[in-house]
């Protein structure tokens, strides 16, 4: 949030280590990409692909736009989500929450 003397304060923010291809980085966040391909022969209006890609910052301050298919996370983040014993919480009451 911006002030009135100019300076800006961040209040959230929640950057997750990763490894990408062997390199250390910052995960960012998720962007939706789309790209519009042009109407085949004979039609009208052409099509749009999305994707989801993230934005990672890496160790020597560059931003590249990554698949999600290339990171590794490093926080152990999903620790959390699971007890010890290896059972999701919630599933003690009987909500998997479809899973």
């Amino acid at each position: 949030m911006a002030g009135l003397d100019g300076t800006l304060t961040i209040t959230h923010s929640e950057y997750r280590p990763c490894i990408v291809k062997g390199k250390k980085g910052l995960f960012h966040r998720w962007s939706d990409i789309a790209n519009y391909l042009r109407p085949a022969k004979g039609r009208a209006y052409g099509q749009q692909v999305k994707h989801t890609m993230a934005i990672v910052e890496f160790d020597d301050g560059t931003l590249k736009e990554v698949s999600p298919y290339a990171i590794k996370f490093i926080d152990n983040y999903v620790d959390r989500y699971f007890r010890t014993s290896g059972t999701f919480i919630g599933e003690e009451d009987g909500d998997t929450n479809g899973l």
